[in-house]
């Protein structure tokens, strides 16, 4: 019986995209500034995405210059660089990052900004792009309202939760689990930001900043392992993803709806030791 499978275009595919996955770090490498770094976990209908991470530095430290030829570097469109270029100036963060979708590959770019009015309104703007398709940059604009709540706050996080789409039962359990867990051990003088995202295109969600928790991914071993396969990945995945990154803190937990109108639910988290904002 033949077959048209070629192991060596599959290596030959591999390699490429540890290239491409690698291209921030090599770039940002070269800047020898102070940096955070942020992995994070995507479940939803689509699957398990584990395969993401930002670098964020501080706008004051980076040359315009060094991040522009970092765009040029992994593809960006001129245009989007055009408007890199004059966003840069007045911005407060810039991130850097990669992301494996469900058949796509994306590079990113998000320029953060101070916050203002009274109600803390954030704002980033962002470019996320196929360095196979860049004809195909998505500009990203997004609002973030934050508020600073004490316990209470878990209630409006309740409420809000019931607007977004519905997610998958093992999802929407280890949701609960997270906010629970942080309930129950969050100190009643301590603050706890929630924030609330929207974005052009209906994109919006719910996010909780945790890192002050110290809660980790381990805390929630068995959930994740029961909402990894609720997306379609082995309980042997689900294993070896925590024996690498147990010991990491929890710095969001967000859930929401994507831009088509699916619940997402997403785990950030930092190496142990790391930066989390």
């Amino acid at each position: 019986m033949s077959t048209n499978f070629d192991p060596s275009q599959v290596c030959q595919s591999d390699v490429e995209e540890a290239a491409i996955a690698c291209m921030p770090f090599a770039l940002a490498e070269r800047w020898a500034i102070p940096s955070a770094y942020e992995r994070s976990i995507k479940l939803s209908a689509q699957g398990v995405f584990a395969n993401r991470y930002l670098l964020g530095f501080a706008t004051r430290d980076l040359k315009i210059s060094d991040l522009l030829d970092a765009c040029a570097a992994m593809g960006l469109s001129h245009s989007a660089q055009c408007a890199i270029g004059k966003r840069f100036p007045k911005s407060l963060t810039t991130f850097i990052g990669y992301e494996q979708a469900k058949e796509s590959t994306f590079l990113k770019v998000y320029l953060g900004f101070e916050p203002t009015g009274a109600h803390r309104v954030l704002s980033h703007i962002g470019w996320k792009w196929n360095p196979r398709e860049i004809i195909r940059t998505k500009s990203l604009e997004k609002s973030y309202r934050v508020s600073l709540y004490r316990r209470r706050g878990y209630k409006k996080a309740e409420t809000q939760s019931k607007t977004l789409p519905p997610l998958k039962p093992a999802i929407e359990s280890l949701r609960i689990l997270v906010e629970d867990v942080l309930y129950g051990s969050w100190d009643k003088s301590e603050n706890l930001y929630l924030t609330e995202v929207t974005e052009a295109g209906g994109r919006n969600s719910v996010d909780w900043n945790i890192y002050a928790s110290g809660l980790t991914v381990g805390h929630f071993a068995d959930q994740l392992c029961t909402a990894f396969a609720t997306c379609g990945s082995s309980e042997n995945e689900a294993r070896r993803f925590l024996e690498l990154d147990s010991e990491c803190l929890l710095g969001h937990l967000a859930y929401g709806r994507d831009w088509n109108a699916n619940g997402f639910c997403t785990l950030y988290f930092s190496s142990p030791g790391g930066i989390g904002q």
